[in-house]
Order: structure tokens, then sequence, then C-alpha cells
């Protein structure tokens, strides 16, 4: 956690747009008591932990941008990895239920 600190801009203003529209989705699914909009929103908000986790690396070349990401990361990979597919079957399942109207 000590490289936190100088990473602060990338860590608090990602997730922060994402974590506001995950809580507008939440809101109002449970308002509305739409399945697709509650599926959609703990998806987002998986996806904010995940870009807090591991932000993006900004004025780092090409070649080395996934050493500079992993520089960067908090956590255990395997967490980071397993973030992953789970917030985007969260998503997906919520625009297939959007889709069948559930």
């Amino acid at each position: 956690m000590s490289n936190a600190p100088s990473h602060w801009l990338t860590r608090s203003v990602g997730p922060a747009i994402v974590g506001g529209l995950a809580l507008n989705q939440l809101v109002r699914g449970i308002d509305a008591g739409v399945l697709a909009l509650i599926l959609q929103g703990v998806g987002l908000g998986l996806m904010a932990m995940l870009a807090f986790l591991q932000p993006v690396a900004f004025n780092v070349p090409l070649r080395q941008v996934f050493a500079a990401s992993e520089a960067m990361a908090i956590g255990p990979p395997k967490l980071r990895l397993a973030l992953v597919p789970l917030a985007l079957a969260f998503l997906l399942s919520g625009m297939v239920c959007n889709v069948l109207r559930l």
C-alpha cells in the first residue's frame, strides 16, 4: 500500500465516477423493483472496486504498461483477476434481463 498515495488521483476519480453510476443504478433498480438495474448496479460497483485496486497507468510507454499497472496495483492478483469475469457476468446478466424485461 506504500504506492497508493502517489496515484491518488487515478485511484479516486475513476472509481468515484463508476461508483456514482453504480449507486444510481442500484437506487433506481430497488425503487422500481427492476432486476436488470440492480444487476447492472452491482456489476458497476465491482468495476469501481477493480478501478480502485488497479488504476489506469497514464504517461507510460506501451511496452511498459503491464509492469506499471502491476506496480500500482493493490491487493493480490487473483482478487483482481476474479473481479473482472464476476463484474462482466453481472453486467451481461443485467443486459439480458433488460432485453427480456425482467
